[in-house]
């Protein structure tokens, strides 16, 4: 068991981890999403980005997307390896 310090924020649970041994940053914890990774961090942090899909944005806009992998996503004590994770701005 690990207990878990976090951060409630417009009732969102806001989590400090580390990617690829670097951070903390601040991860938005949610038990039904995926891996999302903003652009900016995935270029601060070196990752390979290959091409996603593009996917609907707001009103007509469409958003062009990525995949990367996370070597090791730290949350406290708990490391969980080789995360996929999609990339958007």
């Amino acid at each position: 068991m690990a207990t878990i310090a976090f951060r409630l924020i417009d009732n969102r649970i806001f989590i400090p981890v580390t990617l690829n041994g670097r951070g903390p940053f601040q991860m938005m914890f949610d038990t039904g999403g995926m891996n999302l990774l903003h652009t900016s961090y995935a270029k601060r942090l070196g990752l390979q980005i290959e091409a996603g899909p593009v996917v609907p944005g707001t009103g007509g806009m469409k958003v062009k997307t990525g995949r990367t992998t996370l070597r090791d996503l730290r949350i406290g004590p708990i490391v969980l390896k080789d995360q996929r994770a999609i990339v958007m701005p």
